[in-house]
């Protein structure tokens, strides 16, 4: 389906989504994208982490079609806005398979990232990771039914605003823990897939960037739930990404309208910032990616 044949609202859902994978080579080592990028679930005018972080694994297969990203180390140094184009440089590290990019927006620094990069058949693709044993993703309930039980407003909201990002379709495996009326040690499991309105459009997607996409997206919610869980909800107001570290694990044949299954955990939190370890595996049961990520919690005010 074509953009003309969506209504104003999702229109502008799915020219946000094209723009995800709109990137063009600028210079001998830039590349750009132009806005509207994409929110964060806390703040919608704050540009989303795994935006960024699937626009530099983009960029720079755009500058180097032959290689792919081994592990990529994103530092979010200020808050980006939606609107603005994004500057995606890269600067090469002599002697060896390391390059730094830096992005920019209105020229002020807003990420950084290292880069180890090689060929495709180098990659860690013996995963310490296994598939957990769960269902098939349409045999669990949508994220929204789930949303209508929550009794916590302010949590609810949260949910709701990834809800109306209209980003992923989400089917929690295990509901009560997702909604935080069970609190449990084992990690958090959630079935995710691409809205069904952008698998009918024609935008172009490939596989591993959705996956780069997706791994930031609940990564803050079990940190939540140990709140939650602690009596402490009301230190938890708002939250951002510090660093983003991704290993990639299989990065072909990978279907982007595909369903994924993202388990995530948090067990550590100090300092108000919470560590958070992740994997995504796709129905054939592959760990596609792992990621740790630190992030910071505001108090509510």
């Amino acid at each position: 389906m074509s953009l003309a044949e969506f209504g104003d609202e999702d229109s502008a859902f799915l020219s946000t989504f094209q723009n995800v994978f709109d990137v063009r080579k600028v210079g001998r080592n830039l590349v750009r994208s132009d806005g509207r990028h994409t929110g964060g679930g806390y703040r919608s005018g704050r540009l989303y982490g795994g935006h960024t972080a699937a626009q530099i694994h983009l960029a720079f297969r755009c500058l180097h079609p032959n290689f792919v990203i081994h592990t990529l180390r994103v530092n979010f140094v200020a808050p980006g806005n939606v609107k603005d184009a994004l500057d995606y440089e890269f600067t090469e590290i002599p002697g060896g398979e390391f390059q730094i990019a830096n992005v920019t927006q209105n020229k002020k620094r807003i990420a950084s990232a290292k880069i180890r990069f090689g060929l495709s058949n180098e990659l860690l693709d013996q995963s310490p990771y296994f598939m957990p044993q769960v269902n098939s993703p349409l045999s669990y309930p949508t994220f929204y039914n789930s949303i209508k039980q929550l009794q916590n407003e302010n949590v609810a909201q949260t949910l709701e605003n990834l809800m109306n990002k209209k980003l992923f379709e989400m089917r929690p495996v295990d509901v009560e823990q997702v909604i935080f009326t069970k609190h449990s040690w084992e990690p958090m499991r959630i079935w995710c897939s691409l809205n069904p309105m952008y698998k009918e459009s024609i935008s172009p997607r490939d596989g591993i960037s959705v996956v780069v996409l997706l791994s930031d997206y609940m990564v803050i919610h079990p940190a939540r739930s140990r709140y939650v869980q602690f009596g402490r909800s009301r230190e938890f107001g708002d939250a951002a990404s510090l660093n983003h570290t991704v290993w990639f694990h299989v990065v072909e044949d990978i279907d982007p309208d595909g369903w994924f299954l993202y388990e995530s955990s948090c067990t550590r939190i100090s300092n108000t910032r919470p560590l958070i370890e992740a994997r995504i595996f796709d129905q054939r049961g592959r760990c596609l990616i792992s990621t740790v990520q630190e992030a910071y919690i505001n108090a509510k005010i």
